[in-house]
This record gives structure tokens, sequence and C-alpha cells, in this order.
């Protein structure tokens, strides 16, 4: 009985310190592949988690994610989400290291005259 109880106390240690460190990881390794323009915030909270940072400038929404893409990469991957009017118009990812100095300004459109 000592036994199991010894097992089942390294069983439970072991499942806590993985479910802490979760945050730390893509959900899972094809998570980026599965991001489609037009994605709702909801969608991709589903499949890529809660962001780490949030950036709001009027209708422009940016999020950012800082996670490992398999437990044997030496950096994270940033990943960089931008909505527009609640919809996904914008996705790049790069290792953490390779971050361009700036990254694409939101493209400037027009607004439409009415008659």
């Amino acid at each position: 009985m000592k036994t199991f109880m010894r097992h089942l106390i390294g069983f439970v240690c072991c499942a806590g310190l993985l479910m802490g460190c979760s945050h730390l990881f893509y959900p899972k390794a094809s998570a980026l592949n599965d991001i489609r323009q037009g994605m709702s915030p909801k969608e991709v909270i589903r499949t890529l988690g809660n962001p780490d940072y949030k950036r709001i400038n009027y209708d422009l929404e940016e999020w950012e994610y800082n996670k490992m893409l398999n437990p044997l990469d030496n950096e994270p991957t940033v990943t960089i989400i931008r909505f527009e009017n609640g919809r996904l118009v914008y996705m790049d990812s790069f290792k953490k290291s390779e971050r361009p100095a700036s990254l694409p300004e939101k493209p400037h459109r027009p607004h439409k005259r009415r008659p």
C-alpha cells in the first residue's frame, strides 16, 4: 500500500508540474497552421489559447503569443495576430531572436464617400 501511495503522489506531482508549464507551449505543434484569415477572436483562443499580450488602437486589435512549439525548442516562437472589425486580418510568427525591427503598419484605406 505504501508503494501505491508513493506512486500516486509522484504521479500527481508530475501532472501538476506539467499543467503548470502548459502555458509555455502552444496547445499542439500544428496550432499555427490552423490559423486562417477571417477567424474570430474566440476561434483563435480555441486554437492558440489566451494571448500573452493585447494591444488595441482604435479599430485594430493586436495579440501577441510567446510560446514554444515543442519541448525541444531552445527559444519561444512569437506570433502576432491582428484583428480588424472582429476578424483576423494578419498573422506573423518568428523566433524571438529573429524579431523584425518593426512590424508592418496597418494598411491605409481611404474612407469611402457617400453620395
